[in-house]
């Protein structure tokens, strides 16, 4: 009976291993965040967990919108205040980062009967788009480009301004996937409560950015991470892959003259500006090879 017992141990500590060694080769990550699981790939990721920062800003989760405002409307008729009831929120961008072709947004937060009750009203039109019911609305800053609006589950609000949403939707129904390749944080830590990743590389390529000189020589992929390290200290680190060690080298000792010049700059406008050139001061940067790293 014994040596079965120890047959059934073994088995299972082989059969937790390979299933354990399957989902690292499939990629499935399920430490990332399910809001970065649903999002379609892109060459700019950006998550921010909002929980943090509200516990930290009990006055400024709590701030009522100024009456009589636009979005004070919105909060009376919808039920939902961003600072109170939004816990985080990811986006994937294609193209220049700064002025993208197209985006998708993931939200996750507390969204009550009244905020439905608000887009059924307030929507341009009611469709069904990748098995989901969706709203269809103008776009904010671009009112030619349509913004399409779903709830894929409770607590869940997908949006996407891409000139086809199904793939963007139809991908955020699903928790169950790989996170995206630009998220690389690793599973034994916690999760950052701030995360940026470009793929400079596709980025360069598709002339969005210029890449025959630093920063972006040879870079390759870039991404900045922000953790909360006890006790409430915020721990930033950026770190940037390039495409040999001399191109590193030169983008290093750019940003160490960008770095210098912005710091004076700063200096030059206190109070504000002398505090931000002290943090800006306590930057580290590292190179191994045609990595670069900088720490805060």
């Amino acid at each position: 009976m014994r040596h079965w017992r120890r047959a059934a141990i073994l088995a299972a500590m082989l059969a937790l291993a390979g299933g354990g060694a399957a989902a690292w080769r499939l990629g499935y990550r399920p430490w990332a965040p399910a809001v970065v699981r649903r999002l379609p790939p892109a060459e700019t990721l950006f998550y921010l967990d909002l929980r943090p920062l509200r516990a930290a800003l009990p006055d400024w989760a709590g701030a009522a919108p100024a009456d009589g405002s636009t979005y004070a409307a919105f909060v009376r008729a919808s039920g939902f205040e961003y600072s109170r009831d939004l816990d985080q929120i990811a986006l994937a961008l294609r193209g220049d980062p700064a002025h993208p072709a197209s985006a998708c947004a993931i939200l996750a937060g507390r969204f009550p009967a009244r905020f439905r009750a608000y887009l059924n009203q307030h929507a341009r039109r009611r469709v069904r788009v990748a098995g989901l019911a969706a709203w269809q609305f103008p776009g904010l800053a671009r009112p030619q480009q349509t913004m399409t609006v779903a709830m894929p589950a409770p607590g869940l609000l997908v949006v996407s301004n891409a000139s086809d949403p199904a793939p963007d939707l139809g991908h955020a129904a699903s928790a169950w996937r790989a996170a995206p390749g630009l998220w690389r944080a690793a599973w034994w830590r916690p999760h950052p409560v701030g995360y940026l990743a470009a793929d400079t590389l596709a980025l360069a390529a598709e002339r969005h950015l210029d890449g025959q000189r630093p920063p972006w020589e040879g870079a390759r992929r870039m991404r900045v991470s922000l953790r909360l390290a006890p006790p409430g200290d915020l721990r930033l680190q950026a770190v940037e892959r390039a495409s040999d060690a001399p191109a590193a080298a030169r983008t290093l000792a750019w940003l160490r003259q960008a770095a210098r010049a912005l710091g004076a700059a700063l200096r030059a406008d206190p109070p504000a500006g002398a505090a931000l050139a002290a943090l800006l001061a306590r930057v580290r940067w590292r190179r191994d090879g045609s990595r670069l790293r900088a720490r805060l």
